[in-house]
């Protein structure tokens, strides 16, 4: 499920620039449980940021209608 996320902190841009993103058209390996790791807490960080599924839906309706 796409997660959507309102961040203006050095954090969230930090994490987005960390090369998740390069990663969401096509397949990711990783081996090395230090990267695993990272990610993990990347993917855990965004969770935090990400608004609720009402809350997505709100936001949406207002950008659609245009308030």
């Amino acid at each position: 499920m796409p997660l959507i996320a309102r961040s203006t902190s050095a954090v969230g841009a930090s994490i987005l620039g960390s090369g998740l993103g390069s990663a969401s058209a096509g397949e990711l390996f990783l081996e090395s449980p230090a990267e695993i790791d990272r990610l993990n807490a990347v993917y855990d960080h965004l969770r935090t940021l990400s608004m609720s599924p009402a809350e997505s839906v709100k936001l949406i309706k207002e950008h659609a209608s245009g308030t």
